[in-house]
Parts: structure tokens; sequence; C-alpha cells
């Protein structure tokens, strides 16, 4: 058995833009989880290495955005 049925796919235009968008939405959501577990580390590194707010400031963003849009997604 298949895990998914080509007669379904050749059959059904809305079948076929569902799975694109959740294929997209996968994508979406693994890239923001990649960028937000870097920025993390890259906040936790830097803090101990003694860097002021200023300098955490982008990384921190970054955290908050791909936060923000992992949990749009």
């Amino acid at each position: 058995m298949k895990p998914l049925d080509p007669r379904l796919l050749r059959h059904s235009a809305s079948a076929r833009a569902m799975l694109a968008v959740g294929a997209v939405v996968g994508v979406v959501q693994t890239a923001a989880l990649v960028a937000f577990c870097w920025s993390l580390t890259q906040l936790v590194v830097r803090a101990i290495g003694g860097a002021d707010q200023s300098a955490l400031a982008p990384v921190l963003a970054l955290a908050v955005g791909s936060g923000v849009v992992r949990g749009a997604a």
C-alpha cells in the first residue's frame, strides 16, 4: 500500500494544493526551528563571553522572530 494514492493526486487539484501547502509549511517550520536553535546558542555563548546588551539585541530579535514564525506556521 502506498502512503498516498496516485489516483487521488491525478483527479483532485485540491489534494495537490494541500499536499504542496503542507510541504511548504514543513520546510518553513524546520527553517524557523534551526534559526531559533542557532540564535539561542549564540545568545548563551555571547552572554557567557561577556557581550553587552546591544551586541545581543540582533540575535535576540532573530530568536523572537523565528519563534513567532514557527508559532504562526
